[in-house]
């Protein structure tokens, strides 16, 4: 069961030291309101309401929007909510024992993942495109974090000889990758996608990922 970035965040701030009390509501009350309206729909007003503290507090440890996003919530994604969902997700994945169950489990919570943080991960979508920065960011998070945990998985299906021992570990977790990312930009990117359309493109996917992997 995939928790929530909010959830996360909810969570762990407070276990985080040389925050204060006010920086982690502010923090806190922007994770919400970005998740539920929008970064360019949510204003440090709406900010500073909802975390119960004045708007010159919000513009004290942040001086724009921009900044709060930047310096405040992307490094404690990175650093708090990142490890908590890569952990979560390889829990799950490490009970499967076959490849057509690992495929399932892949692509389904990383779908029911999109559903419950469609928001918020535009915004880090939009920084990712735009922001060298932040590409860097992801980059390393992916290649530090991400892969080398799903990669360890996939070595142990190779081990029960569920994956093609010919393919490499990281070109599998490749095809795994970009091939769920592709399913998923209709539930990222829109509101009104074809259901239907979408539950047989994702049934193609997996029966894609199982002949690719087999």
């Amino acid at each position: 069961m995939n928790r929530s970035i909010i959830e996360i965040v909810n969570e762990q701030i407070n276990k985080q030291a040389g925050i204060s009390n006010k920086q982690q509501s502010v923090l806190l009350s922007a994770t919400e309101l970005f998740s539920m309206k929008g970064f360019n729909n949510t204003s440090t007003k709406d900010i500073a309401s909802l975390a119960q503290v004045s708007e010159g507090t919000v513009y004290k440890h942040f001086k724009t929007k921009d900044e709060l996003l930047h310096a405040g919530l992307l490094p404690l994604y990175k650093s708090v909510v990142a490890p908590e969902i890569v952990k979560e997700f390889t829990n799950e994945l490490s009970q499967c024992k076959d490849l057509e169950s690992f495929v399932d489990t892949f692509v389904d919570n990383r779908i029911e993942f999109i559903h419950k943080n469609k928001n918020l991960l535009k915004i880090i979508l939009g920084e990712v495109m735009f922001n060298d920065n932040i590409q860097t960011l992801m980059y390393n998070l992916l290649q530090e974090m991400v892969a080398p945990a799903i990669e360890s998985l996939i070595q142990n299906l190779k081990n029960n000889n569920q994956i093609d021992p010919e393919i490499r570990n990281h070109n599998a977790f490749q095809a795994l990758a970009t091939n769920t990312i592709s399913v998923m930009l209709p539930v990222l990117l829109s509101h009104n996608y074809d259901v239907s359309k979408l539950n047989s493109d994702i049934s193609a996917t997996k029966y894609l990922l199982l002949k690719m992997l087999k």
